[in-house]
């Protein structure tokens, strides 16, 4: 097996988990659409993946790292299921439409930027796919720990929680030993 063979396995293969991880925006589109409610989910992370995905659809063009079409294809797809999210979140709710507007006008401004330096700072293939590479890595890592905020607030409330418990334990021992006049080791 050569190179170009394992290369297109290995872009199948994530062409496919790529595709289930934008699959998985079905339920929340549908749960949006059915419930109408903008408190359950909100469209500020289907709007980094927009810009994600089209990112990653830069650095597959030709002028950037040319016979990246695995790449492309599972962007591209990716990107349209966000934006089908966002036009049904759009149509919904009328108060986020503002919101919604200026973020995409930022989004857009800095992919503009981001095209516009790569064509006219770098000359070869591989510094503009190393350019471009290293921002969709940089937004992928930032990515992957905005869906773990909820998660590491969770933590560190449970964190603070059990220290507040040890505290209060300790000073009801404390008022214990002062109202009763036992020695500490007697009590605790």
């Amino acid at each position: 097996m050569n190179s170009d063979d394992m290369r297109t396995i290995l872009g199948v293969i994530g062409n496919v988990t790529s595709f289930l991880k934008f699959i998985s925006l079905l339920p929340r589109i549908w749960e949006t659409w059915k419930y109408k409610e903008e408190l359950i989910y909100d469209y500020h992370i289907p709007a980094y993946r927009v810009i994600w995905c089209i990112m990653w659809v830069l650095y597959s063009m030709p002028f950037v790292h040319p016979n990246s079409i695995l790449v492309t294809t599972s962007n591209c797809v990716g990107a349209f299921i966000c934006i089908i999210y966002h036009i049904i979140f759009f149509l919904i709710f009328k108060k986020a439409r503002r919101s919604m507007v200026a973020e995409y006008i930022v989004e857009f401004v800095f992919l503009d930027g981001l095209t516009w330096i790569t064509l006219a700072a770098f000359d070869s293939h591989s510094t503009r796919s190393g350019f471009v590479g290293f921002f969709c890595d940089l937004f992928g890592i930032i990515g992957s720990f905005s869906e773990l905020a909820c998660t590491i607030d969770n933590v560190v409330g449970a964190v603070v929680g059990f220290i507040l418990l040890l505290l209060f334990a300790g000073y009801y021992c404390v008022d214990r030993f002062r109202t009763i006049k036992l020695s500490p080791i007697d009590d605790c």
